[in-house]
């Protein structure tokens, strides 16, 4: 048998197909270097956006700038960064001043011989230093070589946010050995792509040659009546042994032949399948389709039948099987000539791709779920870094304020109540992504407890209402069970949580009318309800209101601040007490959303009132010392300060060593404990504390604010607890517990 040929249109269709993947390489690896240069421009900017870089107005650009704690706070960033991000070689911030390039402070350590000490001159500047101060411009260097090797550098200016003008510039060395080779690991999966469709197109060329070659042979039998026979009986063997469905039929649709496997594709024997007619065997549209498509085929080849191979068809249809499912087959069809070269039919091959169809509209959906993640994703981390900037530029903004000379008490008090606001809504951005991420990695757990119904609802009434009046608003609660008939099992701080959530949200879209909250027996579940007068919600967008990465609005013009999670952490919240949540809502009407969670009532049990205010005294000092142990300074001075209302005598250890050795020296009455300390934790330090006294109160402090943590400090032998951030009340009244 002779080999199969290329013809020259395969040649061209194989030559057309490597210069494709030769550009695709060209274009990949121009993507590449766009994308990684991209990338370090906004790894340094976003490291920019969290240095420091106040602290270089206190630097002289000179060698006493090393002893300053400034110079040694920056070095010290410099360095952590360096050993975040093992791929950058040098951290360092330069200026500019009489047309020379002068280093502020790097990441080396002194006693490198790398070190640029402050005020040295960088005498190897290159443009791109320049540039990126005179410009103000972030970019990204080609290949440069000084005195410490060769780099690839990206610049990001920092200008001063009072004049705009660029005070500094931080930089990044990256070795460009390193930098070619990781973009040369990325280049290769491309490469292997191409060679990968090469390959297969290659396969493909061959495949297509050698079937034509097969046609070619198979209309060469049916010449002569003989060999016409024993072609069939050599076709038939060949035929039983193959997957695909081989077929014979006349031009009025009657099939002449068809392969065992046939059987096998739909169902139906060689024997019930030659008896059908085309109508049985194929569903209504495909049946319209391939009939045209043949028709068609007909008419050209007896218009045209010197010319082939222009009526060889592949077309796709779908086949009824005999338990009434279908199947998709894909069908080479070609025309089937008489020992006269005389069009007595179409015979084919069938194929399944059945499979091959579904697994191709999965891809296309999952490729348009992942766009839709990716294009959500997107809308709300730029949401996301609107909602941390604005409460942190009022932090820094108002901090900066203060420090004006003659400011007046009552200006002071303002920009003071300003900080606490903008501190307390960066506090509930960020429990809400730390509730995100717990839900997402599935480390979100319930702790069920006795909890009064009744006093959440009520103390939700006292926290919002002064909110409420201010906007001039009516604010109503309803409880179906008396005080004390209340007591339900299930976890407090998260029902807690989801009635904040909807409550805050019914005041945030509320600008005039009443907001109602409370609960009833709905079966065996509790129903509870928040519903307002506000703006409500459209019909189209109440579906997408519970989902993560959604808000009603992903634009960069909403009218209400907040990061839009916390219907989604409701959603979730709700989901893990057993219920579920749901919204009715009429637009610029209002919104009622509901929600239910598993009814555990307690009986008989008498409750105290959880939401009586308590009065905090800070008139009467106590005699009992203090110990605190922090290793902050800061927190550990605002402590002092703030207990220094109620006692005189208030010891401060820094780790939880000296606070063990200070318990034993001074044997203090209260200890204000944190949990996580470098030498030993609060934990061990507490258990340590209480093999020598069970008597000592000790609170324990934290950065963590989960059931779980608050859990784990109480096992530890902990009298009670406190979540940082705190404010002075919360202390005094904690505090008055116990004295």
């Amino acid at each position: 048998m002779k080999r199969a040929k290329l013809s020259h249109v395969e040649y061209i269709i194989f030559a057309l197909i490597l210069i494709i993947g030769i550009v695709h390489i060209k274009f990949t690896w121009d993507k590449i270097i766009r994308e990684r240069e991209k990338n370090v421009t906004l790894l340094a900017q976003s490291i920019v956006a969290v240095l420091p870089v106040n602290l270089i107005d206190s630097l002289n650009l000179n060698i006493d700038d090393t002893a300053k704690i400034e110079y040694k706070i920056l070095k010290e960033n410099l360095n952590d960064i360096i050993m975040v991000n093992n791929k950058s070689r040098f951290a360092y911030l330069y200026t500019k001043r009489n047309d020379k390039i002068y280093f502020f402070v790097d990441s080396e350590p002194h006693e490198s011989k790398d070190c640029s000490p402050p005020g040295q001159e960088y005498t190897e500047a290159d443009d791109n230093c320049n540039k990126a101060f005179d410009e103000s411009t972030a970019l990204v260097s080609s290949v440069t070589e000084d005195r410490w090797g060769k780099w690839i550098s990206v610049y990001v200016p920092i200008t001063d946010p009072n004049t705009g003008k660029t005070i500094a510039v931080y930089g990044m060395d990256f070795n460009a050995n390193s930098w070619f080779l990781s973009n040369m690991m990325e280049l290769l999966k491309s490469i292997f792509l191409v060679i990968l469709v090469l390959t297969a197109s290659v396969s493909l060329l061959i495949i297509r040659a050698k079937n034509k070659k097969l046609q070619k042979e198979i209309s060469e039998r049916f010449l002569v009546e003989n060999e016409i026979r024993e072609s069939e009986r050599k076709y038939r063997r060949i035929s039983n042994k193959m997957t695909d469905v081989v077929w014979l039929m006349d031009l009025k649709g009657n099939s002449l032949f068809v392969s065992p496997s046939i059987e096998h594709f739909t169902g139906y024997t060689e024997e019930e399948y030659l008896k059908q007619t085309i109508p049985e065997r194929f569903t209504p549209d495909s049946m319209k389709s391939g009939l045209s498509i043949l028709e068609n085929e007909v008419k050209s080849y007896l218009a045209d039948p010197e010319n082939k191979e222009s009526h060889k068809r592949v077309l796709e249809m779908e086949y009824l099987c005999k338990d009434g499912t279908t199947k998709w087959g894909e069908l080479i069809v070609s025309p089937y000539l008489d020992e006269n070269n005389k069009l007595i039919g179409i015979h084919g091959v069938t194929r399944d791709i059945t499979d091959k169809r579904k697994a191709k509209q999965d891809l296309i959906i999952a490729k348009e779920k992942a766009e839709e993640s990716d294009r959500l994703k997107s809308a709300f981390l730029s949401n996301m870094s609107h909602e941390i900037r604005t409460p942190m530029n009022g932090i820094l903004g108002f901090a900066s304020l203060l420090k004006r000379p003659n400011l007046t008490g009552e200006k002071q008090q303002e920009f003071i109540r300003l900080i606490e606001k903008s501190g307390s809504r960066m506090l509930n951005i960020i429990n809400d992504i730390i509730d995100i991420a717990k839900i997402e990695s599935g480390q979100m757990t319930i702790f069920e407890d006795k909890v009064n119904l009744n006093s959440i609802i009520k103390d939700l009434y006292l926290f919002f209402k002064p909110e409420i009046d201010i906007k001039n608003i009516d604010l109503n609660y309803f409880c179906e069970f008396t005080d004390n008939d209340s007591l339900i099992k299930t976890d407090k701080e998260k029902v807690y949580a989801i009635l904040t959530n909807l409550v805050k949200n019914a005041i945030k879209f509320t600008k005039k009318g009443k907001i109602s909250f409370g609960y009833k027996i709905n079966k065996d579940q509790l129903l509870f309800s928040v519903s307002d007068t506000g703006k409500g919600i459209a019909r189209e967008q109440i579906e997408y209101v519970f989902k993560r990465f959604r808000q009603g609005s992903e634009s960069h013009a909403r009218n209400y601040e907040g990061a839009g999670l916390g219907l989604s952490i409701s959603k979730a919240f709700v989901e893990m007490l057993g219920g579920k949540i749901w919204v009715e809502s009429t637009l610029d009407k209002g919104s009622t959303f509901f929600f239910t969670i598993k009814h555990s009532k307690i009986e008989n049990l008498s409750i105290n009132g959880e939401s009586e205010n308590q009065e905090i005294t800070q008139n009467n000092k106590t005699d009992h010392k203090i110990l605190i142990v922090e290793d902050n300074e800061e927190s550990a001075l605002f402590l002092k300060f703030a207990l220094d209302t109620i006692s005189d005598n208030i010891i401060i250890a820094n780790s939880g060593n000296e606070g063990i050795r200070l318990f034993k020296e001074q044997n203090p009455k209260i200890i204000f404990m944190d949990m996580q300390m470098p030498d030993i934790s609060g934990y061990d330090a507490t258990r340590e504390i209480r093999t020598l006294n069970n008597d000592v109160i000790i609170i324990a402090q934290t950065a963590y604010a989960f059931s779980d943590d608050r859990k784990k400090t109480i096992e530890s032998g902990c009298n009670d607890y406190i979540a940082k951030p705190y404010v002075e009340s919360e202390i005094l009244e904690l505090i008055e517990k116990y004295i």
